[in-house]
C-alpha cells in the first residue's frame, strides 16, 4: 500500500464528509484488517476513525481466511442482513441492504 493511495481513499471520505452524503464504499481493499498489528490494516482504522466512517465487515472474505472486502459508511450509516456468501474465486461475496 502506497502513501499515494490512503491519501487518495481520505480525499474520497472527505468530500462524502463534506457533503454529508449517504456513501457506501465497498471493495477488495487487500488489506488484512482482521491482522490487529498489520501496519497498514492500523492505518485505515485510524483514517476510518478520523474521517467518522466504520468497516462493517467482520468476517473473512478471502480463502486464505483473511478479511480483505469491506464495506465502509459514515457512522450514522445502518447496515442491514450482512453476511459473506461462499467462496466463488479466492474471494467470497458480500451481501447487505442499507436499512430505513
Amino acid at each position: 500500500m502506497s502513501t499515494i493511495f490512503f491519501n487518495d481513499l481520505s480525499a474520497v471520505f472527505d468530500q462524502l464528509a463534506t457533503y454529508q452524503c449517504l456513501g457506501v464504499v465497498c471493495g477488495d481493499f487487500n488489506i488484512h484488517v482482521d491482522v490487529h498489528d498489520d501496519a497498514h490494516a492500523l492505518r485505515l482504522t485510524q483514517l476510518l476513525q478520523c474521517c467518522g466512517f466504520i468497516q462493517h465487515v467482520a468476517q473473512p472474505t478471502h480463502k486464505d481466511g483473511h478479511n480483505l472486502d469491506l464495506v465502509i459508511t459514515r457512522d450514522e450509516t445502518t447496515i442491514c442482513d450482512l453476511h459473506v456468501g461462499g467462496l466463488i474465486s479466492d474471494h467470497a461475496p458480500v451481501y447487505f441492504r442499507l436499512c430505513d
